[in-house]
């Protein structure tokens, strides 16, 4: 009968530490890596301070004076390295009254493109809010036009230069991801062409310019 008893007890302690020993385990295993490779996401930007006058649009811009949408794919390089690749664009008309007196008003059509290519660097993978840094290389294109009752004049800017910035991601659900992020700076090199209505040829400038350029963005992302 003791036997027994000794028995059932060893059974009883062995049986209440195998939880114990199994949380244990895996508690003691890595969170292994992700198998998704990729990401493609999408949202939008809104111009932000900025230290320049003319260039960038999207994630870059000075020149957007209206929110511009965006599209990014991602491919995995290594746990914490990404290759990006984006556009992004704008398109904006504004009326500006001049004066109320004579009701002269300044209409100005903007349109404004942007491709990039970098890499982004993620300091915690798979925790519950990732940061990361980015960086790369953007030529984006800008033509306004600024017309009243008696002139027209366009700026056509193409420019290509680098760009730096922060992110956090927090992960919604299975494979998806919301992503803030915003630019600190940039620098570029810019070439704007010119044109008077009704008066032949262009006029031509370039220039290169950077600093400060904060430009906040949000973007719905999808993991494969």
């Amino acid at each position: 009968m003791k036997q027994i008893s000794s028995t059932l007890g060893l059974l009883l302690v062995l049986s209440l530490s195998l939880p114990t020993y199994a949380s244990e385990e895996a508690a003691a295993v890595p969170p292994q890596p992700s198998s998704d490779d990729w990401s493609i996401g999408a949202g939008f930007s809104i111009p932000g301070l900025t230290y320049s006058s003319v260039g960038y649009v999207g994630g870059l811009s000075a020149m957007a004076v209206a929110p511009s949408t965006s599209m990014a794919l991602e491919r995995r390089l290594s746990d914490t390295l990404w290759l990006t690749m984006g556009f992004s664009g704008s398109v904006s008309t504004l009326d500006d009254p001049v004066s109320l007196d004579n009701g002269a008003t300044i209409v100005t059509d903007t349109l404004n493109t942007e491709v990039a290519l970098g890499l982004r660097y993620l300091f915690n993978p798979r925790g519950a809010v990732e940061l990361s840094v980015f960086g790369g290389l953007s030529l984006a294109y800008g033509d306004s036009t600024w017309k009243n009752d008696s002139e027209e004049w366009t700026n056509q800017t193409l420019s290509c230069g680098l760009v730096a910035g922060l992110a956090l991601e927090r992960r919604l659900m299975d494979n998806l991801y919301l992503r803030l992020q915003t630019t600190m700076g940039n620098a570029y090199y810019s070439s704007v062409e010119t044109k008077i209505a009704g008066i032949a040829g262009t006029t031509s400038t370039s220039q290169f310019r950077g600093g400060i350029a904060l430009s906040p963005g949000i973007q719905l992302r999808l993991t494969f």
